[in-house]
């Protein structure tokens, strides 16, 4: 468009009358000038529109990393709460399951024990040691379980051995 407009320019500064007379110096000198200043405003306009495509390529790669940090942010997100959705699960199961059967075991060796400790003293000592170990393997499974619960609130919390 500009190559236009300076053509234009130069065709119509040659041609309609009173036309530039290549002879007379002065005219000579402002040809020139003209022809001078034409050119530096073309290279400017070509090195703005050349800064302007380089800045929205910018731009456009800036949008583009955002928008892959996004998605890298989204996808973290997603993947953090299916491990909370696991844990609690997971808790939900050991608690129901396992913690469940070895209180019911505890129950039942405390009650045989004190069943056994009249008649059979020996055996009743044995069934004691059983009940503490299994009351200690209920306290152990509720410590994971409380290991995996914190997980959900965005706390960790290590077991304490005492």
């Amino acid at each position: 468009m500009l190559a236009a407009i300076i053509t234009l320019y130069v065709v119509m500064a040659l041609t309609i009358s009173p036309t530039l007379s290549t002879d007379a110096y002065q005219e000579k000198v402002l040809f020139v000038r003209v022809i001078t200043m034409v050119g530096i405003v073309a290279t400017g306009t070509l090195l703005v529109g050349w800064e302007r495509a380089r800045r929205r390529e910018a731009v456009f790669a800036e949008r583009s990393r955002s928008e892959e940090n996004l998605e890298l942010q989204r996808k973290t997100q997603e993947a953090e709460l299916a491990a909370l959705e696991e844990r609690s699960r997971i808790a939900r199961e050991i608690h129901d399951g396992v913690a469940q059967s070895i209180y019911m075991l505890s129950l039942q060796l405390e009650t045989f024990a004190d069943l056994t400790d009249k008649e059979q003293p020996e055996t009743g000592e044995r069934l004691r040691q059983l009940v503490a170990l299994s009351k200690q393997s209920l306290l152990d499974v509720r410590h994971y379980v409380f290991d995996l619960k914190p997980f959900l609130s965005g706390r960790k919390r290590g077991r304490q051995h005492g």
